[in-house]
């Protein structure tokens, strides 16, 4: 394949600029049936505590968790009445809009100005999607639908294939990993690297057909009995905390959510779980091949997390020209997901092997502290 040599200009790292690195987007806060109907949960992401109720009707909310009053704590100790949240100090309550709606013992029955900051949710595929923006904008799109995924033609995402890590890396790390090919011979022990074709911008989506050899230069292997094969992968990533991975029914027939949210400023939690289509609607056991790809792929996930915890951004990295079009190609849409954030003009590496200002990039920089719904065919 042969590209333009703008298409390999290597933008600076987001995570190398001044400012906030929460980035907008979608991003994974709980899954959905870790909360029952009237059920309450605290966690905290984006550098602050967030509190998720489902009310008696089902529905699910996202507010601050502490009440507007005292500075009570919803979360814990808490109840819920109906689809509203009770403070457990003096049993105020508050609607999912954040509005307070009843002072039980005053005859000031509310006061309605009151709000608490508020968050747009979705459950998607059993998992709690949270929109987060620094300016705390309405979403801009929606998170993706994915076909059969949720019907009988799936197994649905049970607690034995799915998995949450918290990692010291930032989810921009995490998507970038998926455009790095030649990490996976030294990482991961692929005999091959991997190669890139379809690479693809729309919007919020990046996405991108690889190829990938497994039980290269094997006889057999329980992945591969009758040997090496070559797969085409399919990569999609709809902002920087959704991401998607499609293997053809030649291979396997699986997907796997990747949901990468950060805690804070450091840490990410990683959230990822594995299905398959069935044999027939009527199946019910996912199959022990399935089951063993599961841990598969949450041991290869596992040999990519010390690099990121030890590791030092370089703002404008020297790249092999083998790998230059797949990063470039995802810094450029990711920096639309740092609409807060200045990007620095991109770079033409030169054929000295710095970033054509006579340096070698590295910005000094600790790695860390300092439309409509898309369809992706199965």
């Amino acid at each position: 394949m042969t590209t333009d040599p703008v298409d390999t200009e290597i933008p600076v790292t987001p995570l190398s600029v001044p400012g906030s690195r929460y980035p907008t987007g979608w991003f994974q806060v709980a899954w959905s049936d870790d909360i029952k109907p009237g059920g309450i949960k605290q966690v905290s992401y984006f550098g602050t505590k967030i509190v998720l109720w489902r009310g008696n009707s089902g529905e699910l909310f996202a507010s601050d968790p502490y009440c507007l009053h005292l500075g009570g704590n919803l979360a814990v100790n808490g109840e819920v009445s109906g689809d509203e949240i009770v403070c457990p100090w003096h049993h105020w309550h508050w609607n999912g809009e954040g509005r307070n709606t009843l002072i039980p013992y005053s005859k000031q029955t509310c006061k309605p100005n009151l709000k608490l900051r508020t968050w747009h949710l979705r459950e998607w595929n059993g998992i709690v999607l949270l929109w987060h923006d620094v300016g705390r904008c309405e979403p801009t799109w929606e998170p993706p639908v994915y076909e059969g995924l949720g019907t009988d033609d799936y197994f649905p995402f049970t607690e034995d294939r799915r998995y949450q890590s918290r990692i010291v890396a930032h989810p921009q790390m995490i998507v970038e990993n998926g455009a790095d090919p030649a990490h996976v011979m030294y990482i991961h022990g692929g005999g091959e690297m991997p190669e890139y074709d379809n690479i693809t911008v729309d919007g919020p989506l990046w996405s991108a057909d690889v190829m990938i050899a497994y039980g290269a230069g094997k006889e057999s292997t329980w992945l591969t009995p009758d040997g090496g094969m070559q797969v085409k992968v399919g990569f999609r990533n709809y902002g920087l905390g959704l991401g998607g991975t499609l293997w053809p029914k030649e291979f396997m027939s699986a997907v796997m959510l990747m949901c990468n949210t950060p805690v804070d400023e450091t840490h990410t939690d990683q959230f990822f779980c594995i299905t398959g289509k069935k044999s027939s609607p009527e199946e019910t056991e996912a199959p022990r091949r399935l089951v063993r790809f599961f841990q598969h792929q949450k041991h290869t996930n596992e040999q990519d997390y010390f690099t990121w915890e030890h590791m030092k951004v370089v703002g404008r990295p020297n790249l092999a020209p083998e790998e230059a079009l797949p990063l470039a190609s995802l810094r450029r849409w990711a920096w639309q997901f740092y609409p807060h954030l200045e990007q620095p003009a991109p770079r033409v590496p030169s054929s000295n092997g710095t970033d054509g200002a006579g340096h070698d990039g590295t910005n000094g920089a600790a790695a860390l502290g300092t439309p409509a719904k898309e369809q992706a065919s199965l």
